[in-house]
């Protein structure tokens, strides 16, 4: 994700002792730019967009996740891996064939 297009932020480091004797030093902090960027972002809609879209990301991260250990998990799948690889990085066998044979018995078991 970039930067936002409704507003950029503006931020800084201030040292502490710039603040001493100040009574409100959140005012010099970039705390009020900070919540005035989040409603500017929350009016326009961006950020329940920005929500959705790592929403939807995280989703199908799952998916593929448990994909993933489902396949590996398969004995179909795991009586194959080691065998596979081996031909694979002896040039015995390309990638893409070594892949489709663990597909398929996945796609059995």
């Amino acid at each position: 994700m970039g930067g936002s297009e409704a507003i950029r932020p503006r931020t800084s480091r201030l040292p502490r002792r710039k603040f001493r004797g100040r009574a409100k030093p959140w005012r010099d902090s970039g705390v009020l730019e900070s919540f005035q960027h989040a409603a500017k972002l929350e009016a326009s809609g961006e950020r329940q967009s920005r929500r959705a879209e790592q929403a939807r990301a995280w989703m199908w991260n799952l998916v593929e996740e448990g994909l993933r250990q489902a396949f590996r998990g398969a004995p179909a799948v795991a009586g194959r891996v080691e065998e596979l690889e081996q031909d694979v990085e002896g040039l015995k066998t390309t990638p893409a064939a070594a892949a489709r044979v663990l597909l398929q018995a996945f796609k059995n078991s």
